[in-house]
């Protein structure tokens, strides 16, 4: 299963069950079986499941789908994992200022009924590639090196050759923690937006990186893992099964947003006193559009 939070939708797989769930976001539970499946739905009905067990072993699922069959949303994952680097991670090295300025040179102009909370209160994937492509994050880590004391910059710009040799720059300074979180950034962004069909190399360096952010993630942004940083090692074992990953994007879902939203603000709002039909006949417009398409 790709997160806890959908453990009840999808029985197959999953995290471990216990408080431990958040550090085992790095690690993936083995698939139960049919029959184990089977065990676990009797052991609930017969009252006997313990408090702490796993929430489909004390809930009857919703969904059976098998862990194989989940698509990994590549563009969620690295929208997800790319606001929380940069809107969350690099203030607390730069200053929340300093970041909003060069979020405020990436972000789009927002259009009257076009807008989600993502458009507003995150960067978008549009924004987000204007951001990677236009060197920002090196801008920030250029910015972080500034704000170490002049002592301790000096220690590591001068001094005897030799010993510089023997105490390199340490790679858990601001700048370098700035500069590897890019290279993640990148890095996603290239291999996991692509639509190309996958080679055997291609799914072998997004395993690097994925390998890369499970060991490093902790120590390089302060924070303990999220769902999707789990989900990346699902998106390595689609990818190198299927050999394809976001010409199964969600995409095409998200482009519905824009047209729901002017016809929830503009078409419809004369239904404003009746949200239910104002929610379906939005709801309608948006289906039929995608039908005729």
């Amino acid at each position: 299963m790709p997160s806890s939070a959908s453990a009840h939708l999808q029985p197959h797989g999953g995290l471990p069950h216990l408080p431990r769930a958040r550090q085992d976001r790095l690690t993936t539970a083995p698939l139960r079986s049919e029959l184990q499946l089977q065990a676990d739905l009797l052991l609930m009905l017969g009252g006997d499941a313990v408090p702490w067990a796993n929430h489909s072993l004390v809930n009857v699922p919703l969904l059976k789908v098998p862990a194989e069959r989940i698509v990994p949303l590549p563009l969620h994952i690295f929208l997800g994992l790319a606001n929380l680097i940069i809107l969350e991670v690099y203030p607390t090295t730069v200053g929340e200022e300093t970041v909003r300025q060069h979020v405020a040179a990436v972000k789009g102009r927002l259009v009257e009924g076009m807008l989600g909370a993502e458009s507003v209160f995150q960067l978008t994937g549009p924004e987000l590639s204007r951001w990677v492509k236009n060197g920002h994050d090196e801008a920030l880590a250029r910015h972080a090196d500034t704000l170490l004391r002049p002592r301790a910059r000096v220690r590591f710009v001068l001094g005897d050759p030799r010993q510089q040799q023997q105490q390199p720059l340490p790679l858990t300074t601001p700048a370098a923690r700035i500069r590897t979180l890019s290279s993640w950034l990148r890095l996603l962004h290239d291999q996991l937006l692509h639509r190309d069909q996958w080679a055997p190399a291609d799914v072998d360096a997004l395993a690097a990186v994925q390998q890369d952010i499970w060991k490093r993630w902790q120590s390089m942004t302060g924070r303990a893992p999220t769902p999707k940083v789990h989900m990346l090692r699902h998106t390595v074992d689609f990818a190198r099964r299927f050999r394809m990953l976001d010409l199964l994007s969600e995409a095409q879902i998200e482009a519905c947003h824009a047209p729901f939203n002017m016809a929830y603000d503009i078409t419809h709002r004369n239904s404003s006193q009746n949200g239910v039909e104002r929610l379906r006949h939005s709801h309608v417009e948006v289906i039929l559009s995608k039908v005729k398409d």
